[in-house]
């Protein structure tokens, strides 16, 4: 006969499930590894973002990524990777070619990162010529937000996995390994 591995949950009708208390017990699990989970999300977010003219400081995209986690309603628990970053959709996703040019006078700054030796002047000189292929050629998107879930799915839904067990923990039932 063959060894089997696998993993056995027993719930009974006595113990914490069956308590007022679980609603409190299951939503306490969820967000813990919502913050879990989002922490982690936003330290691979900013892994994966390009740095522009500010650096790794300043108030470039990659320091305006945050997270949070706040229950919506009694019961769903909301997790959020975001920017703060006007132009934070188009880093992510690139820009197609023949759209529009960027807004005049917003390239600036990375010109003079970009170019060095190039002052604030000499700028504002080749920006329309920057725009313009902006506009003509696009860009490829850096996708750090969606590449960062892609590439991390397993490990999101590891730590809700383990919520499971944690909330199963708590309501006094035994989880048991049989191998």
């Amino acid at each position: 006969m063959a060894s089997q591995s696998f993993i056995q949950l027993n719930i009974s009708q006595k113990g914490g499930i069956f308590h007022k208390r679980s609603a409190d017990i299951v939503r306490k699990a969820l967000k813990s590894a919502m913050s879990e989970a989002i922490i982690f999300l936003e330290k691979e977010v900013k892994v994966r973002t390009p740095v522009g003219f500010h650096g790794n400081r300043g108030a470039g995209l990659k320091q305006s990524i945050f997270s949070k986690v706040t229950p919506k309603g009694r019961k769903i628990v909301k997790g959020i990777v975001s920017h703060g970053f006007e132009y934070g959709a188009v880093i992510e996703f690139g820009r197609r070619p023949g759209k529009k040019m960027p807004p005049k006078g917003t390239l600036i700054d990375w010109i003079v990162f970009k170019f060095a030796g190039f002052d604030e002047e000499e700028a504002e000189d080749i920006e329309w010529a920057v725009r313009r292929n902006i506009g003509k050629f696009g860009f490829k998107g850096a996708y750090m937000f969606t590449n960062a879930y892609e590439e991390n799915e397993d490990r999101i839904f590891s730590i809700f996995d383990n919520a499971g067990f944690k909330i199963s923990k708590q309501y006094g039932e035994k989880t048991s390994f049989v191998t």
